[in-house]
């Protein structure tokens, strides 16, 4: 199954210990923009997978496989990743802070005494 979108929130790498050994995975959130409405879908890098080249804003294209197991009467779903595709340059993150603070010193300056700045 391929997910096409965007890069929204790449969430801190977690690890644990099972009778099998340490495993490691990692989780970004994609949202799909191909669809008149835009999805979110969290998609899972275990182990020998690599998510670190990613950025926040960057488009990529996922190859995953769908496993869903029972728990206590509950189903879930979990979207491997085996292969990632960026689809063009992640956004310069400095551009975009240095821009929020220049609106933000706009804002003050720009107010009266009586004004909020937003």
């Amino acid at each position: 199954m391929e997910i096409k979108g965007i890069v929204k929130i790449i969430f801190p790498e977690t690890s644990g210990q099972s009778k099998k050994g340490t495993w490691t995975k990692q989780e970004i959130l994609i949202t799909q923009n191909e669809d008149k409405f835009p999805s979110d879908v969290i998609v899972t890098y275990f182990s020998n997978k690599d998510a670190s080249g990613l950025a926040p804003g960057q488009a990529v294209k996922v190859q995953v496989s769908a496993s869903s197991k029972e728990y206590n009467g509950r189903w879930y779903t979990v979207l491997k990743a085996y292969s990632t595709e960026k689809i063009g340059e992640a956004p310069r993150q400095e551009s975009r802070s240095s821009s929020i603070e220049q609106m933000g010193s706009d804002a003050l300056n720009n107010s009266g005494p009586d004004e909020l700045p937003f």
